[in-house]
């Protein structure tokens, strides 16, 4: 039975070594020129093989500050790991770990981030909307949104704390569900870009659809 989902970029080569050593843990491949998908997939946690795109590193840190974030390598130079710590990765994992050593130090991570977000959380979340202006107010600070970003904030505002299906949002939205998977997404991908603090309210349940989560 597996645990968590895990993110899982640029794998490579490699992927067949690490889904064997990570293989109680969900590993969900997403390449660096797909990022938008990560919004689709809501992970735990982040695993990536290499550092050589720094600014998707820093923006994965940025998006997801609650969401552990690794790196796989056999070997890595002292000057490596510096750059690693210091752009937001949480600890490297290597092919000669054991399966239960990988397993302790993504899961207590895990467990770790889940409990920071729960203390930085359980202040009131105060959420006004103003259809007039397409403006949306978050504890007094106001951000502006496309006509559709507004109707999906409407409608995940409505029925917070339940998921809504991406096929019943669609039909709200454009009268039918016929390919509008993507479309979709990019919109979740563009509400959480512009409001930093939907980023941990807006929650994608795989298969099912999105939840608006305010407690």
């Amino acid at each position: 039975m597996k645990d968590y989902s895990m993110a899982l970029l640029e794998a490579g080569k490699d992927i067949n070594k690490i889904n064997t050593l990570l293989n109680r843990i969900e590993l969900i491949p997403i390449r660096n020129n797909h990022f938008s998908q990560l919004y689709d997939c809501s992970p735990d946690s982040i695993l990536f093989n290499q550092l050589n795109t720094i600014d998707i590193i820093k923006q994965t840190r940025e998006y997801f500050p609650y969401t552990p974030i690794f790196l796989f390598a056999d070997y890595m130079s002292e000057l490596d790991l510096v750059k690693a710590y210091n752009i937001g990765f949480d600890g490297t994992l290597k092919a000669n770990y054991s399966e239960e050593r990988v397993y302790a130090i993504v899961n207590n991570t895990i467990q770790t981030y889940k409990r920071l977000l729960s203390a930085n959380t359980q202040s009131p979340i105060d959420i006004q909307i103003n259809t007039n202006r397409s403006e949306i107010i978050i504890n007094g600070t106001g951000y502006f949104l496309t006509p559709t970003e507004m109707k999906i904030i409407t409608l995940l505002k409505e029925r917070s704390g339940q998921v809504i299906s991406k096929e019943e949002l669609s039909l709200s939205l454009w009268g039918n569900s016929n390919n509008r998977d993507f479309t979709l997404n990019t919109h979740i991908y563009n509400i959480k870009k512009k409001i930093p603090p939907l980023r941990t309210l807006i929650f994608t349940k795989k298969g099912l659809g999105y939840v608006l989560t305010l407690s």
